[in-house]
């Protein structure tokens, strides 16, 4: 079973993905900050983050992009989130793929389309990357 870190700082908006997720099959462990997710990604054998952009503490694109740079996780799909129009612009070079939170309707079939595409890919590139 596939491991997804899903990081939104909404607890409604939380509940309603982690759920679409788990009924994809998904193990879902869920954060509410980008603060946390480098304790998760030490600790969880994470096969895929979903984050929001805007966060409270820190943005999930800072975090993960650090995360990157320390080599954490690079073996890891990440998808960017938000619903600001030019969310793609923070995740340049970090995230492998984007959902407007506007346009989610399967949260879980959607993340399972990108994991099989990421993981079928000889070397995924990251957005910017191509």
């Amino acid at each position: 079973m596939l491991k997804v870190l899903l990081v939104e700082d909404n607890p409604g908006q939380s509940q309603i993905y982690s759920e679409s997720l788990d009924k994809s099959g998904f193990k879902v462990i869920s954060v509410y900050d980008g603060s946390e997710i480098e304790e998760v990604i030490d600790k969880e054998d994470i096969d895929i983050i979903v984050s929001d952009t805007d966060m409270p503490m820190v943005n999930g694109n800072i975090a993960c992009e650090r995360l990157l740079k320390l080599g954490k996780v690079k073996d890891k799909l990440i998808v960017g989130m938000s619903s600001r129009f030019d969310f793609k612009s923070y995740w340049f070079g970090i995230a492998h793929n984007f959902i407007s939170k506007k346009h989610i309707h399967d949260l879980g079939e959607i993340i399972q389309r990108m994991y099989d595409k990421f993981k079928s890919s000889p070397n995924p590139k990251r957005y910017g990357n191509f």
